[in-house]
């Protein structure tokens, strides 16, 4: 059992009245460990969907509302996360009504969640998580395989000069033939 002071019924009401909530929940559920912080960032896109930052952020708020942990926003550089006090795997279950509690995190259990491997992580070959800050505001993780070769890296670079969409300034901006 356990000793926190999780407000249950704020959990299901959210998880029964806001679809966004619900599978963020769900995701929740899904995990196989506890982190200490989950940053905002990292669930702006999970199981194939695409969550808005205001919804992170919402859901967060409610979490801390609820006595699941605290809401920590993003200052000089460090990212907006959510510190657990709880299991986050059992917030997830509660709110489903799958348990009736939320259970304490274990520190054993504890474990930082840039080593799990994603969702969408192939089977095969062993991979290796790269976090990158593309921005001051967005830092990117990327599971790459530790035998990656030359070929294969030059193959992952052009692919991703192929993905701006729109802006003022592109990479495409940047190369010489272009300012001609």
């Amino acid at each position: 059992m356990t000793t926190n002071e999780v407000d249950i019924r704020t959990l299901r009401s959210a998880y029964d009245s806001r679809d966004d909530f619900r599978h963020l929940f769900d995701y929740f559920a899904g995990r196989q460990k506890n982190s200490k912080e989950t940053k905002v960032d990292r669930i702006l896109e999970i199981g194939g969907r695409r969550v808005v930052r205001r919804v992170a952020v919402e859901f967060f708020r409610l979490l801390e509302s609820a006595g699941c942990g605290k809401f920590i926003a993003g200052r000089l550089g460090r990212a907006s996360r959510f510190s657990w006090a709880v299991s986050l795997s059992s917030v997830g279950k509660a709110a489903s009504g799958h348990t009736e509690f939320v259970e304490d995190i274990i520190p054993e259990d504890d474990a930082d969640e840039s080593v799990e491997a994603p969702d969408f992580a192939p089977k095969g070959p062993s991979l290796r998580l790269h976090r990158y800050h593309l921005r001051p505001d967005l830092e990117l993780t990327i599971g790459l395989p530790t035998d990656l070769t030359v070929l294969e890296a030059n193959r992952l670079a052009e692919m991703v000069k192929t993905l701006p969409f729109s802006g003022s300034r592109t990479f495409e901006d940047d190369q010489p033939e272009a300012r001609s």
